[in-house]
């Protein structure tokens, strides 16, 4: 199993209250997320702002991986809250920087 798709199930046992430790560990302290659908200059989101917004939106209908090697990591989530493209990178086995694109449901 990859990195990335290791990540991935713990994305999903993190977002459904099944497996609330993993995903933390494999996720480095620093860890940031930016998004291209934020306004300029927003900030990134942090680790511990991640995992609260994993949290908040549980399960997810729909995941779908579409790239996981060690390095790097292509998901996309649809849920109540919309869709969101992902693209995390990992360096040492940990998450250490995170792309997005949201779109929200109207």
């Amino acid at each position: 199993m990859t990195m990335g798709e290791r990540f991935a199930s713990a994305h999903d046992a993190y977002a459904d209250g099944s497996d609330t430790t993993s995903l933390p560990l494999l996720i480095h302290d620093d860890f940031l997320w930016t998004s291209f659908t934020r306004p300029t200059g927003s900030p990134a989101v942090t680790k511990q702002e991640m995992l609260q917004m994993i949290e908040d939106a549980g399960p997810d209908d729909e995941v779908t991986v579409f790239h996981a090697t060690d390095e790097i990591l292509v998901i996309g989530f649809r849920g109540d809250y919309g869709s969101l493209l992902l693209t995390v990178q990992f360096e040492n086995f940990l998450a250490v920087k995170a792309w997005g694109a949201t779109v929200n449901k109207s």
